[in-house]
């Protein structure tokens, strides 16, 4: 991490500020130096934070993993005169990719899928998270009309193995660029992907930053996957100045692509959704089971437009983007599900204005993409 990330970063447990009390190591790399290990501690109620790999683990205690606490042990009985300092070359080209998909390998464990749709979906899957996921040039352009200045500090919370933060900061140069994530296997990507990037395993329920400390924040398919989303809405909130919050599955649209791959699950009760899913998948032969239709859908929250907007409305403005994003989605990369109706829009702009504005209208557009700006009385209060 960068030494002017301790500016920005609060305590997860008192959300007091936070200082430096211990380097043990640093790393130059791109000629830039970053705290590869130390100790982070709170001004206020003295809760300590290592900082291990470059990624400091900023949880309330009793969230942190058995090694975090070992290793926070282990630099607190540390004697140093002063720390120690390497050099660490850029991981670039080819090895750099070879290096990621050996991870996302590892952490999604294809071995394990009999199914021959759902090998190749995960194929598909793998490819994506290697090779294509910083090609997210639609969000950002979906954020510029609505942008009043260029962000000094960007934050992705959930940002996963990295690609839309590097996307960000590759186009706005921020000083700052964070990404927050709860999964540490996720979050050594993200830093493989981008080491300009400050990386933080934390918690999106608990931010560990300080009141609109983010000139502008992103989350993308991240609401969904968290049974407490409405305290993560006004985390999001606390925390930034600008915000584009995108997720899904919307509540109200009838299927559910890209988690259930089902119709009607958003709405009904789960009880009811989960045979009518697993009928569906049956019929279709996708390969599957009953289980892990359960486990997708005990761990997934349909969540309307309506739901969120009603809680960042108490701390701004909010504008409905589904519309622009469509149309900038419509003109970039050709996911592999959607290609070809991608191009069918493409080349009938008046088809897909009408059914995007329809489908914004009836509060029933697939997935939410909301940006929230600030208020000026709110800027005031904080």
């Amino acid at each position: 991490m960068q030494l002017e990330l301790t500016k920005l970063l609060s305590c997860p447990e008192c959300k007091g500020d936070i200082d430096m009390s211990k380097t043990i190591e640093k790393i130059k790399q791109n000629n830039f130096e970053f705290i590869k290990s130390g100790i982070l501690t709170c001004r206020n109620c003295d809760a300590r934070y290592p900082i291990i790999e470059r990624i400091p683990r900023l949880l309330k205690g009793n969230y942190q993993t058995l090694r975090e606490k070992e290793k926070l042990k282990e630099y607190n009985n540390l004697n140093l005169t002063k720390p120690k300092s390497t050099y660490s070359p850029t991981i670039d080209g080819n090895e750099k990719y070879e290096v990621i998909e050996k991870m996302v390998v590892q952490k999604l464990k294809p071995e394990r899928i009999k199914s021959k749709k759902l090998k190749e979906r995960l194929r598909h899957d793998i490819e994506y998270r290697v090779y294509y996921s910083a090609k997210k040039e639609k969000f950002v352009k979906t954020c510029i009309p609505y942008m009043t200045h260029k962000p000094e500090v960007v934050v992705d919370v959930g940002g996963g193995h990295g690609g839309t933060i590097s996307c960000f900061r590759r186009h706005f140069n921020p000083k700052i660029s964070i990404l927050l994530d709860l999964d540490i296997t996720w979050a050594k990507i993200a830093l493989i992907r981008d080491p300009m990037t400050n990386v933080i395993r934390g918690d999106a329920a608990n931010i560990p930053l300080k009141d609109q400390s983010a000139d502008l924040l992103i989350t993308t398919a991240t609401l969904e996957h968290i049974k407490d989303w409405k305290n993560v809405i006004k985390e999001l909130a606390r925390v930034s100045k600008n915000a584009l919050v995108a997720y899904g599955p919307n509540k109200w649209f009838p299927y559910d692509l890209g988690h259930i791959d089902a119709p009607f699950v958003t709405f009904l009760p789960k009880g009811t959704a989960l045979p009518i899913a697993y009928v569906f998948h049956e019929l279709r032969k996708t390969g599957r089971s009953y289980d892990s239709i359960k486990k997708e859908l005990n761990s997934t929250y349909f969540i309307s437009r309506h739901q969120v907007v009603k809680i960042l409305e108490k701390y701004g403005d909010v504008k409905n983007v589904f519309s622009e994003f469509i149309y900038h989605s419509i003109r970039s990369d050709n996911h592999y599900t959607a290609g070809e109706l991608k191009k069918f829009l493409k080349l009938h702009p008046i088809i897909s204005h009408f059914f995007s504005n329809l489908l914004t209208l009836l509060g029933i557009e697939p997935s939410v993409y909301l940006f929230f700006k600030r208020s000026n009385q709110q800027s005031k209060k904080g």
